[in-house]
C-alpha cells in the first residue's frame, strides 16, 4: 500500500492571537460573532496548501460554553459551517476539533468516567450531524480521557477518528503517564468468566452504568421508562423506541439492535 502523506492547517488561536485576542476570550465564540473572520483564517489554510481544515471548537464544550447562551449543537452547526466556506472549490475536508475538557478525571479530579463519556459523546454528536468529514481529538494531556473521548465518538457516530496527545520533555504526560505500556500484560477474551478481578470491574462499570441510568437519564427522558429496563434491549425498551425514536443519549452502537429487529 502506497503511503500518503496528508497536510493538516496550524493553529487557530495563534492566528487570532495576532489579530488581538485577549486572554480570557473565548475564541469559539467568534464563529457566532464574526464567522467572516474565522472562514477568513481557515481560507488562508486551505490556500497555502491544507487538506485538513480543524474548526473552531477546540474548547467548545458544554463546561465552557455553560454561561454562553449557545450550546454544543449550535456551534457545531456555525463552526463546521466556516470550515466548509473556506473548502468549497477544493478537496480539503473539515476536521471537527476537539481538545480536553478541562477537569480531570477522578481520581485525581472531579470528573467520574460516565460525566466524561457525555462530554465527548455530545460534541461527536453535534460533529456528525453538523456535516464534518472526522473527528480530530487534538493534544490531549490525560490518556485515560483520551481513550473515553475515542469511545464516545465511535460508538455514537460513524466518522472517522483520530486522537494527538502531547508530551512532556521527559516523554511522560501532564499526569506522568508514559505513551509505552510497560507493565506485564496479557489480553483475555471472555475474562470476566476467567478472572475474578475482571469480573469484579464488570460488574463495578455496569452497577455506576445503571445507576447513570436511573437517576439521570430517567428523569431527563422520563417517557423512556429507563428506570424499568436500564437502558438494556428488553422488549419495553424497544416498544418505548418505537413509539417515540431514539433520544440523543441512544448509543449507535444499540440502536442498530433496535433497527435489525424492525
Amino acid at each position: 500500500m502506497q503511503k500518503q502523506i496528508r497536510i493538516l492547517d496550524g493553529g487557530m488561536g495563534t492566528m487570532l492571537q495576532k489579530q488581538g485576542l485577549q486572554l480570557g476570550d473565548i475564541p469559539e465564540l467568534l464563529c457566532f460573532t464574526d464567522p467572516h473572520r474565522i472562514t477568513d483564517i481557515h481560507r488562508a489554510y486551505v490556500q497555502a496548501g491544507a487538506e485538513l481544515i480543524y474548526t473552531n471548537t477546540f474548547g467548545g464544550n458544554r463546561f465552557k460554553l455553560r454561561d454562553t447562551g449557545h450550546s454544543v449543537e449550535e456551534l457545531a452547526m456555525v463552526a463546521v459551517g466556516c470550515a466548509r466556506d473556506a473548502c468549497r472549490g477544493t478537496n480539503a475536508r473539515v476536521a471537527f476539533s476537539v481538545g480536553a475538557c478541562g477537569r480531570l478525571l477522578q481520581p485525581a479530579g472531579p470528573m467520574s468516567f460516565e460525566e466524561c463519556y457525555q462530554v465527548y459523546r455530545e460534541m461527536a454528536v453535534a460533529a456528525e450531524h453538523a456535516g464534518a468529514d472526522c473527528i480530530v481529538f487534538e493534544t490531549m494531556m490525560d490518556l485515560a480521557e483520551a481513550r473515553i473521548a475515542v469511545l464516545a465518538a465511535k460508538e455514537n457516530t460513524r466518522l472517522p477518528v483520530f486522537a494527538t496527545m502531547t508530551y512532556e520533555a521527559d516523554g511522560r504526560t501532564f499526569l506522568g503517564r508514559s505513551a509505552a505500556i510497560t507493565t506485564a500484560h496479557r489480553c483475555i477474551v471472555g475474562g470476566d468468566g476467567k478472572s475474578a478481578s475482571i469480573a469484579a470491574a464488570s460488574v463495578l462499570a455496569k452497577v455506576s452504568r445503571d445507576r447513570y441510568v436511573t437517576e439521570v437519564l430517567d428523569k431527563a427522558y422520563p417517557q423512556y421508562q429507563f428506570a424499568r429496563h436500564k437502558g438494556y434491549g428488553t422488549k419495553l425498551h424497544y416498544e418505548m423506541l418505537d413509539k417515540y425514536g431514539p433520544c440523543p443519549e441512544h448509543r449507535r452502537s444499540f440502536l442498530k439492535k433496535w433497527e435489525e429487529k424492525r
